[in-house]
């Protein structure tokens, strides 16, 4: 081959492999995680890439089988879509939640269900599908709603009952949920709270030999227990609960039997003094 073809061709090549490594490092940056409530909510966290930070964009969810509660003659049967909105507090993440039912409490999916979930966005006139999850198990990836209704109960001397429920959860996971419980004083940080594993299902927790007089908080989250068959993560925390724990009854009575003393020997030495002036 004439040599300056081949020159030509290699400054060709040159030229493109910006162009290839700037894709490159914009899939990189892309990310889509997707979560299942359970029940009848799936939701996902989605960060773009810097030419894609303002963006309209949606999720696409695709099943190979209809989806629940959707007639069998509507073109969009194994489609579902939901804009994917910027989340508060937060400049890149973009969140959505889909909601396959009006019942909270529904069981539109098995494990025998399989999604594939895309990004589509569009810049001018141009579309692009940044990111895919493929065959989604909604079960092997579960992440639930946080705990609630969380309650606490003066037992007795220095022992607090903390209980919680889970207003959405899977019957699938009856008896199959693990928690953590972090609590901690409010002087300190939650890096230094301590944590008490959960394992066998129970929605309460005594709290016993906490410091007397001070303010405590505490929060709960939950998953799929490790011998389930549904696998999942954490759940995000549930609102904190505050309470303070009682004073230490032994040392109440040092300071107000220390000044009834002092009282008492004052008087009685004053008296000791009058009577003997008196006598004198």
């Amino acid at each position: 081959m004439n040599p300056y073809l081949l020159l030509l061709c290699h400054l060709w090549l040159l030229s493109l492999t910006p162009l290839l490594l700037a894709s490159v490092s914009t899939q990189g940056t892309s990310s889509l995680a997707c979560w299942y409530d359970s029940r009848a909510a799936i939701f996902c966290d989605w960060t773009p890439g810097r030419d894609l930070a303002d963006a309209p964009c949606q999720l696409e969810i695709s099943s190979k089988l209809p989806f629940f509660a959707r007639s069998l003659f509507s073109p969009e049967k194994y489609k579902e879509h939901s804009e994917l909105l910027k989340a508060e507090h937060t400049t890149e993440l973009r969140r959505c939640i889909k909601t396959f039912s009006k019942n909270s409490n529904s069981q539109p999916f098995t494990t025998a269900d399989r999604l594939n979930m895309s990004v589509h966005c569009r810049l001018g006139e141009n579309g692009s599908t940044p990111a895919r999850l493929e065959d989604f198990s909604p079960l092997a990836n579960i992440k639930l709603r946080p705990p609630g209704n969380l309650q606490l109960v003066n037992k007795a001397k220095n022992s607090y009952n903390l209980s919680w429920s889970l207003n959405i959860s899977s019957h699938y996971l009856d008896g199959e949920r693990q928690y953590q419980v972090r609590y901690r004083t409010t002087s300190q940080s939650w890096e230094k709270a301590k944590t008490l594993c959960i394992k066998q299902g129970q929605m309460w927790v005594v709290f016993e030999g906490l410091s007397p007089n001070l303010k405590y908080e505490a929060a709960v989250r939950a998953k799929p227990s490790n011998s389930s068959a549904y696998k999942g993560v954490w759940s995000d925390w549930s609102k904190t609960i505050l309470w303070k724990t009682d004073a230490d009854e032994t040392s109440r009575p040092v300071l107000p039997a220390l000044i009834v003393s002092t009282c008492i020997f004052v008087i009685i030495g004053t008296a000791f003094l009058i009577n003997l002036r008196t006598l004198k």
